[in-house]
């Protein structure tokens, strides 16, 4: 296996960007990378996304495991029914 490598400007090298549910109408201006996924035999995936300024996500909740961590930028995330305020190096 080849070691990815970040690129300028959080691309990485080789990996593929994608527009995030483009046929669903209720995301706004968010890509994805995905960095390594469940073909390595790690039960899990590791994937980037990056919402543009404006852009936005739904709210969704997942029965699986799930973590995101704030790389740059800021915004709000709700949890539970509370909605908190998130920016670099923030874990959620």
């Amino acid at each position: 296996m080849k070691p990815v490598r970040r690129a300028s400007d959080f691309r990485w090298e080789d990996v593929d960007l994608l527009a995030y549910k483009p046929e669903d109408g209720r995301f706004r201006s968010v890509t994805r990378q995905l960095l390594f996924g469940p073909d390595l035999g790690l039960g899990c995936e590791l994937r980037y996304f990056e919402v543009e300024p404006g852009g936005h996500s739904t709210l969704e909740k997942h029965e699986h495991m799930h973590a995101v961590v704030i790389l740059r930028g800021s915004g709000r995330v709700l949890i539970g029914d509370r909605i908190w305020d998130v920016e670099p190096r923030d874990l959620v």
